[in-house]
């Protein structure tokens, strides 16, 4: 059966926060999800996340390199967004998820008609330097996929 599900985003903070005008490819070279197997060069959004019904999913972010060039930075997930497309259904009940502490938890809804369903949404995330509440955020989004099991 279905489980909870962890979404790691792990950041090349101090990279990404240095660009003064990131392009998705930016940010797309500098973030990459725990676990990841997507083939190289292909784009972040195009990574998908199994997700079950009536099960918690949680999204964090983490620094690439804690201990060295990223350890004044923090990574935030601010709040994830459902981006309809066509007739698909929102997995949640709601369609802006905010973060709490810079994470997100929600549940999937116990809908049947999300089986098989792959569903875009948007992570929004920030980066803060130096780290802590004094810190100066930059602001990111990202468009990776979900898809429904039972």
């Amino acid at each position: 059966m279905g489980k909870d599900v962890s979404i790691t985003l792990i950041v090349n903070a101090e990279v990404l926060y240095n660009i003064s005008a990131p392009t998705p490819g930016d940010i797309s070279a500098n973030c990459r999800f725990e676990g990841d197997t997507r083939p190289p060069g292909s784009p972040l959004g195009s990574y998908e996340t199994n997700v079950y019904l009536d099960k918690k999913v949680t999204w964090d972010g983490k620094r690439s390199d804690p201990n060295g060039v990223d350890k004044p930075y923090s990574v935030d997930i601010d709040n994830i967004v459902y981006e309809p497309t066509g007739t698909d259904k929102n997995f949640f009940n709601r369609q802006i998820v905010c973060g709490k502490n810079g994470v997100v938890d929600v549940k999937v809804k116990n809908d049947p008609n999300l089986l098989n369903q792959t569903d875009v949404y948007t992570i929004n995330f920030s980066i803060v330097y130096p780290q802590g509440s004094q810190g100066v955020p930059k602001y990111y989004n990202i468009d990776p996929r979900l898809k429904g099991n039972p």
